[in-house]
């Protein structure tokens, strides 16, 4: 029998899915490692899913999107973001971020084509650009420059191969969020190379610094060349409903939505229903869980200073703490998997977000205060524990 094709053999597995198997083996795991928020969707979204499934609406929607939900989603850009699209020919609904990432690679990068993302990065673009036949050139976020985008470092990667630039901001795994002056200097580089910028901003919502988020798309010259990638996963509690969106330009939507029609043919109806609902209803949820992140946040923070052998550059934003462990003579890998063993605590290894993220390890602060300082606890207990036998 012939083998499968090369693509396939060449997709990397993502480490965060290989912690979550593990964690799904054992007992009294007390988890840092799935990024998605540690809450339920609010019910008028659920109650609005259900009643989708009880009337004729749950049939094939057009490929890009219900009209209300593109509608809702454009003026949701507009009043957030500042950003102003047609929802007819700029905005398209996906199975998730992940779908709007994939169609993005697919409609931009030709085999041989270069794209440019920054490690530690979100897993699924190195595997999506390879799977879109490009190749994915890595440069590294640096701890010094708080994980933050840099122009300079994405200038000097440029080759007469790249065709695109990929930001993240608030950043995962870091929760980094790049300045404004660092994406107006990222702007001139795209601009000059006459390059696309595809900007996954799935957690604009959580911001910690006290300033709003500024997508790149917003600046002079970079509305016609910014793919916005957007999801109502992390805003709205909804990772299973499976509701992303991607904003464009009208002729590069077009096609997108040619490429979804032989991939899904179109979007899952109730979600969609339920997405209009999360949107256009109380936003309390929002609030709430930016709130919780927060205290979260610093609670890690706090915690993790009583050990000298770890260090944690500010989480700005996202709800994620990257948290150096070379202090402790242990590798990423050796650090999860041994404080998984021994202590329960699941953490996701730094080398599974690209090779500038091996020395440290990412929790997901999103439980409930007390399972927060409990597992932070035992990593610290952990930490000086090894960083004692390793001396």
């Amino acid at each position: 029998m012939r083998s499968v094709s090369n693509r396939a053999l060449s997709s990397p597995r993502s480490g965060i899915r290989v912690i979550f198997d593990k964690v799904l083996s054992m007992d009294d795991v007390i988890s840092f490692a799935v990024g998605e928020p540690g809450c339920e969707a609010a019910p008028h979204v659920v109650a609005e899913g259900q009643r989708a499934f009880d009337t004729p609406a749950m049939h094939y929607t057009h490929v890009n999107g219900i009209p209300a939900l593109r509608e809702e989603i454009a003026n949701y850009s507009s009043a957030v973001k500042g950003l102003t699209y047609d929802a007819d020919t700029e905005t398209q609904v996906t199975h998730g971020a992940t779908a709007a990432l994939m169609l993005t690679f697919l409609t931009l990068v030709d085999p041989g084509d270069e794209v440019i993302i920054a490690s530690p990065y979100f897993t699924a673009y190195e595997a999506q650009i390879l799977a879109a036949g490009g190749t994915p050139v890595v440069v590294a976020l640096r701890q010094e420059n708080s994980f933050h985008h840099n122009a300079a470092d994405i200038a000097a990667a440029i080759t007469d191969r790249t065709t695109a630039i990929v930001l993240n901001s608030p950043g995962n795994p870091t929760g980094a969020v790049t300045p404004l002056a660092d994406l107006e200097e990222i702007a001139k580089v795209a601009i000059d190379n006459d390059l696309w910028v595809i900007s996954d901003e799935v957690y604009h919502r959580f911001v910690y610094t006290g300033e709003a988020v500024v997508s790149i798309a917003t600046l002079p010259g970079m509305f016609e060349r910014t793919v916005v990638i957007d999801s109502f996963s992390k805003t709205y509690a909804m990772t299973g409903w499976r509701v992303g969106y991607l904003h464009g330009p009208a002729e590069f939507v077009a096609e997108t939505s040619s490429l979804a029609e032989p991939m899904t043919s179109s979007n899952n109806s109730a979600s969609q229903f339920a997405a209009v609902a999360a949107l256009t209803g109380p936003q309390d949820l929002v609030d709430t869980m930016r709130t919780t992140y927060d205290a979260n946040r610093k609670l890690v923070g706090d915690i993790i200073a009583t050990a000298p052998m770890l260090k944690l550059a500010p989480s700005e934003g996202a709800f994620y703490a990257f948290v150096d462990v070379t202090g402790t003579g242990l590798s990423s890998h050796e650090f999860a998997t041994q404080l998984i063993e021994q202590e329960h605590v699941a953490v996701v290894p730094g080398d599974a977000f690209g090779s500038a993220g091996e020395g440290y390890v990412r929790l997901s602060y999103v439980g409930t205060p007390e399972d927060t300082r409990e597992g932070v606890q035992r990593m610290v207990d952990f930490a000086v524990r090894t960083a004692g036998v390793q001396a």
